[in-house]
Order: C-alpha cells, then structure tokens, then sequence
C-alpha cells in the first residue's frame, strides 16, 4: 500500500470516528466534561512529552468508557489529541492519532463494563494502549512521507516499537490503576448531579 492510499485512509477513519463519537453527545453538560477530560488529558500529554510512551490520554479514555460510555471515551481521546498536538504539533500523524484513540475507546469497551473493577480497568487500558499503537506502527508510511512499505519492513518496525510499546502499556495500566477510584468516582457524581445522557451505546 502506497503512503498516499494509506494517508486517505488514515483520514477517513479519523473523520469516520470523530462523527461516530461526536453523533451520540448531544448533551451540553455532557459537551462540558468531555471538554474537561480532554483538556487533562492534552495538557498531561504535554507535560510527560519528554518521557517517551507515557502519557495520561488513554487512561482517562478508558475511565471514560466505563463510566459514560464507549462514545464519551473516544470524544475524549480524539479531543484531547488535537488539543496536545496544538503544542507538540499537527502532520498526518494526526489522523492516524484521532482514529487510534477511537480504537482504544472501541477495544476498551469490549473490555469492560459499567463499575468495572480497578484492576480489570488497568488491563484494559494496556490492551487499548496496544491496539493503539499496533495502528500507529501501520501508519508509518505515510506519517514519514515513505512511498511504500514492505511486509519486512512493517516487521522491523513493529519489532523497533515493541520496548515503547511495552512501556506504553505498563506506564497506562499504571495510571489507570492509581486514577480509576477517583475519576471515576467524580465522573459518577457529574453524571447523577447533571442528569446527563451518557453517549450509548457502550460498544
């Protein structure tokens, strides 16, 4: 697959998310906490740019999901990618970055369940972790601007990614870990106080 096919991929999934998450909140006290998230999150990934394949986004994507559901999660993650990109900066990667919080919310989801435990919150936040950069490493043709790729090339990098990605998911399932209690909690409080409809279906 050529970097340009790739990259009008890449845009129609990302465009496909947004309107897929965004289609369900129609609630503004819902819009207001999405914003919210998003903006934690984006700052937060900022912070820890320094510190390869750590960042705060998809554990609170995935608190997200089992707290207001699968779309709430996504609108949140993909948010929160042009927010922090706003610092770190926009390319195609973008794209692939909105389309790859999408998937996290959608893998979280099939994951858990509304009050799921703290520890089943953490696990799933390292297998949305691992499916988001699993989408990432595919799209590295066209976020570098390659022409083509071959089958051994996508296997050297996935190899190449494969310590940050480790890391990536252990620094996530920890995050998820030390946060799930308290954000979910207050994201429970804002949802009973608000009367909010949760962005549903939940996957």
């Amino acid at each position: 697959m050529t970097a340009g096919v790739l990259m009008a991929v890449g845009i129609l999934l990302a465009v496909a998310g947004w309107v897929w998450a965004w289609s369900a909140v129609r609630d503004a006290s819902l819009v207001a906490i999405i914003a919210v998230l998003a903006m934690a999150g984006g700052v937060g990934r900022v912070l820890l740019a320094g510190i390869p394949a750590v960042e705060p986004i998809t554990a609170i994507v995935v608190i997200t999901v089992a707290t207001l559901g699968v779309r709430s999660g996504a609108a949140v993650g993909m948010l929160a990618v042009l927010v922090s990109n706003t610092a770190l900066g926009h390319g195609p990667w973008t794209f692939w970055q909105v389309a790859g919080f999408a998937l996290a919310a959608l893998v979280a989801a099939a994951l858990v369940g509304r009050s799921a435990p703290r520890g089943r919150l953490a696990a799933s936040a390292a297998a949305a972790a691992l499916a988001y950069d699993l989408l990432l490493i595919a799209s590295q043709p066209a976020a570098l601007g390659i022409a083509e790729l071959t089958l051994a090339d996508y296997r050297a990098y996935l190899l190449l990614g494969l310590p940050l990605t480790v890391v990536h998911m252990a620094s996530v399932a920890a995050v998820t870990w030390w946060i799930a209690p308290t954000l979910g909690a207050a994201l429970g409080r804002a949802e009973r106080r608000t009367g909010i409809e949760p962005a549903r279906p939940r996957s």
